[in-house]
């Protein structure tokens, strides 16, 4: 999987996943000067609450940040791919009498 950079500005870059998502961003890393060197993450999909901690973390590299975000999204659609093919027994929602 190739991770694709578009330059916004010096201090952010969307981030693409080569032949995913139609060629759209993922997110985004950035950083506020005012606030120190460090990149955080903008997530451009509801990730899941186990990813939630890392994204909210700041990173020194831009490209740790980056592979911190594509990897939430590739366990996300992971997570959709399993849900989208489990069939379900009414009886494993409701349970029985």
């Amino acid at each position: 999987m190739k991770i694709i950079y578009k330059k916004r500005d010096e201090n952010c870059f969307d981030i693409v996943i080569d032949n995913h998502n139609l060629g759209n961003p993922v997110g985004q890393v950035y950083r506020n000067l005012g606030e120190g060197v460090k990149w955080k993450i903008q997530c451009y999909f509801y990730p899941l609450l186990d990813d939630a901690e890392n994204l909210d973390d700041k990173y020194f590299d831009s490209v740790k940040a980056a592979r911190i975000l594509v990897s939430a999204w590739e366990r996300l659609k992971a997570a959709q791919m399993f849900i989208d093919t489990k069939e379900y027994d009414i009886t494993e929602l409701f349970g029985t009498d």
